[in-house]
């Protein structure tokens, strides 16, 4: 997978970022201040990290990770609430929290979501799985186009 227009502008202003740090060392600029734009930028990059749920296997040559494909604008049918993508974690064996047997898609909403139904001890958040148990497709809301 090759780095989007929107990832390789990214990386480029990363890469201006770091530059302009460097330049406030040879200005004599207090270590204290340095270090922290430094911790800022990196700080940056863990939070976009988290955001984008960047493919780890794909790696440009300045470290920054081209992002996987996963979609962000979908709502629950239920409560319009958000609806988290869980197919890049669900499929990632580092992500410890999630299996095979995790939903595909979860409503962010878990308090008054109509699409909650009664677990063994507590109410479940709507959820949706590409397939079932036997492989078979299920259907998903019509408007998320997947």
């Amino acid at each position: 997978m090759g780095m989007t227009s929107e990832m390789a502008k990214f990386a480029g202003t990363i890469h201006k970022m770091r530059e302009n740090i460097d330049m406030l060392v040879e200005t004599n600029t207090s270590p204290t201040i340095v270090n922290d734009m430094r911790d800022l930028v990196d700080e940056i990059l863990d939070t976009l990290e988290e955001a984008l749920f960047f493919n780890s296997d794909v790696q440009d040559d300045m470290g920054i990770t081209a992002a996987v494909t996963e979609r962000m604008d979908l709502a629950c049918p239920h409560c319009s609430s958000r609806v988290y993508d869980n197919r890049i974690r669900k499929a990632d064996d580092a992500q410890e929290t999630y299996s095979p047997k995790s939903p595909d898609f979860i409503c962010s909403n878990d308090d008054d979501c109509k699409g909650m139904i009664q677990g063994k001890l507590r109410k479940l958040r709507a959820s949706w799985y590409l397939q079932d148990l036997d492989g078979k497709p299920k259907q998903l809301p019509e408007q998320w186009l997947i």
